[in-house]
C-alpha cells in the first residue's frame, strides 16, 4: 500500500492515474456521458473532428441544400462546419449529434461505474488505447479495491488517445479510428486482447 493509500503502484502508474492518458480519458467520457458538448468536442483530435463532420454530412445529405449550409459544397461545408463559431446553430447541431452519436456507442453504461485501469496500451509512436472498466464486473478484494483477477474478463469502454504538443486528444473511440474521406470510414486498430 502507498503512502497515498493506493496499491502498490510505481510511480509511473501513479502518474498514470493522476494526469496521464487514462485521467484525460475518463474526464473526456465524463463530459461525452453528460452531453458537455463543447469540451467533448474540443478534446477530439483533427482529424476525428474532420471525419465526424463529413460523418454526419455523409448520413444527412439532405443538410446540403439546407438554406444553412449556404449552398457549399460538401467539402466546403465541412470547413465551415469545423470553424469554431458559437453561433453557427448548423455546426453546433452537428457537434451535438455526433457527442450524442459517441455516448450511444457506449451503451447503457453510467459513468459512476466506469475506473481506469493502471496503465494504457501503446498502439502507435503517439497513439495509445485507455480502457475504462466496467467495475461491477470485477472483484473487490478484502481492502476494497477493485480487482481484474488473472481469466476473468470485464466489459470496458475504449479510448484511442493522441500526444498533442503537451497533452492529449481522443484519436478514436471503441478501438476504432474515424479516416476522412467519402465516406468516412472506421478503422479498428485494436482488439478485445490489446
Amino acid at each position: 500500500m502507498t503512502d497515498a493509500g493506493f496499491p502498490d503502484l510505481s510511480p509511473e502508474e501513479f502518474a498514470q492515474l493522476t494526469t496521464g492518458p487514462n485521467r484525460f480519458a475518463m474526464d473526456w467520457v465524463c463530459d461525452v456521458l453528460q452531453q458537455q458538448v463543447e469540451p467533448a468536442w474540443n478534446a477530439l483530435s483533427a482529424e476525428f473532428r474532420f471525419g465526424s463532420a463529413q460523418m454526419w454530412i455523409y448520413s444527412n445529405p439532405a443538410v446540403i441544400s439546407d438554406p444553412w449550409a449556404g449552398g457549399l459544397d460538401r467539402d466546403r461545408l465541412v470547413e465551415r462546419l469545423l470553424e469554431a463559431r458559437p453561433d453557427d446553430d448548423l455546426s453546433m447541431n452537428m457537434r451535438t449529434v455526433q457527442i450524442r452519436t459517441i455516448a450511444r456507442s457506449f451503451g447503457d453504461v453510467r459513468f459512476e461505474d466506469l475506473g481506469m485501469g493502471s496503465r494504457p496500451r501503446p498502439l502507435g509512436p503517439d497513439l495509445e488505447l485507455v480502457r475504462l472498466v466496467y467495475t461491477p464486473d470485477l472483484t473487490v478484494d478484502t481492502n476494497g479495491y477493485h480487482q481484474l483477477l488473472p481469466g476473468a474478463s470485464a466489459r470496458s469502454v475504449s479510448v484511442l488517445v493522441t500526444t498533442v504538443d503537451r497533452g492529449w486528444k481522443v484519436a478514436g473511440v471503441n478501438e476504432h479510428l474515424l479516416r476522412p474521406g467519402w465516406p468516412p470510414t472506421h478503422e479498428q486498430v485494436a482488439g478485445p486482447t490489446d
